[in-house]
């Protein structure tokens, strides 16, 4: 059964409605879909639901949902940031508010000031991140980007851990650190260790890839055979931010990655909980 749960909207950093984003993906034959906005943060990012915009995001895709009843399921999601040294952020912005999973992410990385970096912003922001607050040196980024993930999955709280490894995405070549150094695949493998036997899905997440971003899918290969070999479940993220990126072609590059790793089954959340079903 064709699923994702990692999907955006204008309600924050998406460029398009939940009917868009719902019509797009049941045109390419998806029957889950899991809307996943960014929930607030205590910290400046344009890109995260503001607390009152909360309760609106959910009844819109409760609507959407309503639409698409007895032929694809909806399911209303929140993306929870994980923020350094701070944890996950209080939820009296969206505790009142009833939803279906929650996936886990890091995208910051703290600055000597006290305010903080996205690892995922542009480029330039990320180099004057990284030699405000690591001296240029890549190999502390990455040592401590996982050091919080992993500290992500301990705290718990969600059902799915996003882009495992995106810290790399700026790293194109091998810029900044080497993704294939022991070092790197050690402090990687500290996330994978965390997420044994808690039941979390860790998605293979093809956003990068459909904006141009990555040449390869989160997390990479060495990382996904770690998980693998501590049975660890997988879905297909498509970490949609524009109805294009529901595209199928998208998704079987994120299908071949996890087969490539050995996988053969995909985790499937359904309202009434997990199930699993074949890699397709």
């Amino acid at each position: 059964m064709l699923a994702t749960y990692h999907v955006h909207t204008t309600f924050c950093d998406g460029k398009d409605s939940p009917d868009a984003m719902a019509d797009a993906a049941f045109a390419a034959g998806y029957r889950v879909l899991g809307f996943s906005a960014h929930a607030p943060v205590p910290v400046p990012s344009p890109g995260n639901l503001s607390p009152e915009r909360v309760a609106p995001y959910a009844a819109a895709v409760r609507t959407t949902a309503r639409r698409y009843e007895g032929r694809m399921e909806i399911l209303a999601g929140l993306e929870i940031e994980w923020v350094p040294g701070r944890g996950i952020p209080p939820e009296e912005g969206y505790a009142s508010v009833p939803f279906d999973y929650r996936i886990g992410s890091l995208h910051f990385a703290p600055l000597p000031s006290g305010a903080f970096f996205s690892v995922d912003g542009p480029a330039e922001s990320f180099r004057r991140g990284l030699e405000e607050g690591y001296g240029g040196d890549g190999s502390r980024l990455y040592r401590d980007y996982f050091r919080e993930v992993a500290e992500l999955v301990r705290a718990g709280g969600f059902q799915i851990l996003g882009h495992l490894d995106l810290v790399k995405m700026h790293n194109k070549g091998g810029t900044w650190f080497d993704e294939a150094s022991p070092g790197y695949l050690s402090a990687a493998f500290e996330v994978a260790e965390a997420l044994e036997g808690t039941g979390i899905a860790v998605e293979v997440n093809t956003g990068g890839l459909a904006r141009g971003k990555t040449a390869e899918p989160y997390p990479s290969l060495p990382i996904l055979r770690e998980l693998r070999r501590r049975r660890i479940p997988v879905v297909i993220g498509a970490d949609a931010h524009a109805a294009g990126h529901l595209d199928r072609s998208w998704r079987r590059l994120g299908l071949d990655w996890a087969r490539e790793a050995g996988y053969r089954e995909l985790a499937v959340l359904r309202r009434e909980g997990w199930t699993t079903g074949p890699l397709e």
